[in-house]
């Protein structure tokens, strides 16, 4: 057996939308460095063997940090920067990114990122980037070493708009009830929310289709990250079709890494984050725009799974020693993100 200790989680980058200049900050600088801070401590606490993490700002500094203060391999990419030469260039705030950290026995055969989604002319690379708007990308790494033979790593953060789910169905029908929205006005509410649920699954095939393409090459692929998606949702179905195993030891959806009230100070200010569904066009009075714009931020802010670790093997068996969340909020202390980190103990057996 094989022992592997894997941990995802979004860093949380703090900041909005709103120009090309700068982005929107949601909480004070000094914060987001005390955060940061905490984000090293609670890894170097970890000590796992892989940590795929998302929304890393500013990706090639922080990870040049996490190479320095925690001795592992650090492989990055950009997903969300603007334009850039080096990490300078509006939005002067915004140099997101994806970050995997390996320990350093396992050794680096190749690294590369995929695009998931976003416009058809762009590029972002370790130089530098021309990105006119949001796009979402994996990141690969190729590895090998004698107990495990060649792994691949899956990193990736899928579009994060809001899901449509049977809450959202039932709020909407519940507001065309009282007489609040039409029903037509309902349906374009639905449309809306469901080019989000297209994009991601677009996102997932795009990723499972490469992945489809090179797997027999490996004796095992792990794969994290925010999947903006719940269990019972298309994209996650796409995921266990392919063949992958959820690695926790509770039923899916029940690691609630999206969870206000256990990371309550964060969401509050996660709660500023500027909506994806627009609503100011449509035709009623403000009362009604105002209610609609609550009960999809209600919605948005709802407890629930959107982070995962998977595990895929044509020469084995994986088995889920422990699983748990991290970084959650304790009293006189500040939770690290506004997510939590999912974290795995794995047994690996191959097939003798």
């Amino acid at each position: 057996m094989r022992s592997l200790h894997l941990l995802t989680y979004n860093l949380w980058h703090g900041l909005s939308p709103s120009s090309w200049i700068r982005f929107k900050s949601l909480e004070p600088v000094t914060r987001r460095s005390e955060r940061e801070r905490e984000q090293i401590e609670l890894l170097r606490g970890l000590d796992a063997d892989c940590a795929f993490l998302q929304e890393v700002n500013p990706v090639a500094n922080r990870s040049q940090q996490f190479s320095e203060e925690l001795t592992a391999d650090v492989h990055w990419c950009r997903d969300n920067a603007g334009l850039k030469l080096g990490g300078l260039g509006p939005p002067y705030n915004l140099d997101s990114g994806l970050a995997t950290l390996l320990k350093k026995r396992h050794i680096t055969e190749w690294t590369r990122s995929i695009k998931l989604s976003g416009e058809k002319y762009n590029f972002l690379g370790q130089v530098g980037s021309i990105q006119w708007a949001e796009s979402r990308r994996a990141l690969l790494v190729s590895t090998v070493s004698p107990d495990l033979g060649r792994v691949l790593w899956v990193n990736t953060h899928l579009h994060h708009g809001l899901e449509f789910d049977e809450g959202l169905k039932n709020s909407l029908e519940s507001m065309v009830a009282r007489g609040e929205l039409s029903s037509n006005v309902s349906d374009e509410i639905v449309e809306r929310v469901t080019v989000a649920d297209r994009r991601r699954e677009n996102e997932i095939k795009k990723l499972l289709k490469e992945l489809r393409r090179i797997r027999k090459r490996y004796s095992l692929i792990l794969m994290g990250g925010d999947f903006n998606a719940i269990a019972s949702s298309s994209v996650i179905g796409s995921v266990q079709e392919f063949g992958f195993q959820a690695l926790q030891d509770v039923p899916a959806g029940e690691m609630l890494s999206w969870d206000g009230e256990a990371n309550p100070s964060n969401h509050q200010l996660s709660r500023n984050f500027d909506s994806p569904i627009v609503v100011d066009d449509l035709s009623f009075e403000q009362k009604t725009v105002d209610s609609l714009k609550m009960m999809l931020k209600d919605h948005v802010m709802s407890t629930r799974q959107i982070d995962y670790l998977w595990g895929w093997t044509n020469s084995g068996e994986i088995q889920v020693t422990t699983s748990e969340l991290v970084g959650s909020e304790v009293e006189g202390e500040l939770a690290p993100s506004d997510h939590m980190g999912v974290s795995c103990h794995i047994e690996w057996s191959p097939h003798l």
